[in-house]
C-alpha cells in the first residue's frame, strides 16, 4: 500500500500535518490512497506555534477496505466504503456505505464527471460490459443497507486475515508525518 499527501499550495516553511485515520481499515497490496490537501489555505485548519504550522485533518473514517491495485484520490472519506480491485476513484468527498466494484472508474474533479451524484452516500458503482466493440461503461445504483453491510464485510475480512497478517507481515503503528 502507498499513502500520499498532496500538500496545501502555500506551504513555504515547516509544517506538521496530522492525518487521522479511523479504526478497522484494511489497506491491501498495491493500493494507492492519495489525500489531496491542495484546497487548504494557510488560514484554514492551521494552528501556529513556534513558527511551525500544525495542520490536523480527519482523512479517513473507519471500516474502509482498499482492495489490491485500487487507486483513491480524495479530500475526505467517511465510514464503511469498499474500493474493489483496480477501482479508480477521484472525488472530493466520499460519505458512508459506498461500494466501488472491481474495475469501476469514478471521477468528479476536472469536468469529467461520470455520475450525477455530488454526495457519495450508500451507492454501488460497477462496470457494464458488452461483446459488441468492447462496450464498457460505468453504472451506479443505490445500496440498500450500505453502511451496515460494508461494516460486516470489512470486519469479517479483518478477522479472517489477522492470523495471516500476524504470522507473515509487519503491522505498522500509526506515526506522525512531517512535510
Amino acid at each position: 500500500s502507498c499513502f500520499q499527501i498532496i500538500p496545501p499550495p502555500d506551504m513555504n516553511h515547516k509544517h506538521v500535518i496530522s492525518v487521522k485515520i479511523g479504526s478497522n481499515n484494511l489497506f491491501e497490496e498495491k493500493s494507492l490512497v492519495i489525500l489531496d490537501l491542495s484546497h487548504i489555505t494557510a488560514d484554514e485548519s492551521c494552528a501556529v506555534s513556534d513558527n511551525i504550522d500544525s495542520l490536523s485533518f480527519s482523512g479517513i473514517g473507519s471500516y474502509n477496505h482498499f482492495a489490491p491495485a485500487s487507486r483513491v484520490e480524495y479530500q475526505r472519506i467517511g465510514n464503511a466504503n469498499i474500493f474493489g480491485p483496480k477501482s479508480n476513484v477521484v472525488v472530493k468527498s466520499i460519505e458512508n456505505g459506498n461500494l466501488f466494484q472491481a474495475g469501476s472508474f469514478v471521477r468528479d474533479e476536472d469536468g469529467t464527471t461520470t455520475t450525477n451524484y455530488a454526495r457519495y452516500q450508500d451507492m454501488v458503482f460497477y462496470v457494464l460490459t458488452g461483446e459488441l466493440q468492447g462496450l464498457r461503461r460505468n453504472a451506479c445504483r443505490k445500496h440498500a443497507v450500505g453502511v451496515r453491510k460494508n461494516m460486516l464485510e470489512v470486519s469479517s475480512l479483518i478477522r479472517a486475515s489477522k492470523k495471516v497478517l500476524r504470522g507473515n507481515h509487519r503491522i505498522m503503528a500509526a506515526t506522525d508525518i512531517d512535510v
